[in-house]
């Protein structure tokens, strides 16, 4: 079995203003802030790897926070999924390496990581990757966003799981 995760990586808001928005909401998530300015949600209802739930959220994270968001939603290491945000609105989305150049160029260019540009579409149109978390891993380290967006969920960490990179104690559940 393969893994089955969704996660969010909120760039340019702080780990309270996250929280405040996940409790105004009435959403059950793990937050998780990073020194480089990341905070990482995972949601409880995005787990059910409903596109609408994620999209929606996804566009409500960005839309009230201010904030670049990046969802990935990993399905038995065949599929992933990821969607880019930026004031409410969805500005690139990848689903297979088809969508790879929109997405690398999307990723750097809101990021701001242009020297990730070829390793970006590099990693997103390889279809040698066998396991999709090894892509997401590839992709994280190319952005720099941290790795505890890689093979974490809000089931997997309810479960024990703590997210590469961070110590329980950094993950606060609301």
């Amino acid at each position: 079995m393969g893994n089955f995760y969704t996660n969010f990586a909120i760039l340019g808001t702080d780990e309270e203003k996250a929280i405040a928005f996940f409790k105004q909401k009435r959403r059950r998530a793990y937050i998780v802030s990073d020194p480089d300015g990341f905070t990482i949600a995972y949601d409880r209802d995005c787990e059910d790897q409903d596109l609408e739930e994620i999209e929606q959220l996804g566009q409500d994270l960005s839309e009230n926070l201010g904030s670049i968001v990046l969802s990935s939603l990993n399905h038995d290491d065949d599929h992933l999924l990821l969607r880019l945000f930026v004031k409410g609105e969805c500005v690139g989305a990848y689903n297979s390496f088809i969508d790879a150049p929109k997405m690398s160029f999307n990723l750097a260019k809101y990021f701001r990581r242009w020297g990730a540009l070829p390793s970006t579409f590099l990693i997103l149109a390889a279809p040698w990757l066998l396991f999709q978390v090894w892509r997401h891993y590839l992709l994280v380290k190319s952005l720099g966003l941290p790795l505890c967006c890689v093979g974490a969920g809000y089931e997997y960490i309810s479960k024990g799981d703590v997210p590469a990179g961070l110590d329980k104690e950094q993950i606060r559940k609301i």
